[in-house]
């Protein structure tokens, strides 16, 4: 199974779980793709309080989110940041339009526009 660990430093991670008890998880940071990450462990139960499980198509590229299976806040997340990666600063979700400012010039726009 795969989830959403929350993270002090990028809000969420995805991750595989290894092993699972009502006050201990141990999973492998990475994504179904890319699988081969750092194992984890809780500390204590209160850090799986936030723990969501991960639906697979929630890590494809969605320039409508709206179009996603299931979203989640880890889902949206991870979606406009991949987005962001490739240089690609809007997301929709119907008709909402969220921007991510790139602070660098991108070849999206010409003197015409």
């Amino acid at each position: 199974d795969w989830v959403w660990i929350p993270d002090p430093e990028l809000v969420w991670r995805s991750a595989q779980v290894i092993s699972h008890t009502n006050d201990k998880l141990v999973a492998r940071l990475g994504t179904p793709s890319n699988p081969g990450g750092k194992q984890i462990e809780s500390k204590n139960p209160n850090e799986l309080n936030g723990v969501m499980r991960l639906d697979e198509s929630q890590l494809e590229d969605y320039d409508d989110m709206v179009n996603m299976t299931h979203m989640a806040p880890p889902a949206v997340l991870h979606n406009v940041l991949q987005r962001f990666k490739k240089d690609t600063i809007y997301t929709n979700v119907s008709s909402i339009l969220i921007s991510v400012n790139p602070y660098k010039q991108l070849p999206i726009y010409d003197d015409n526009s």
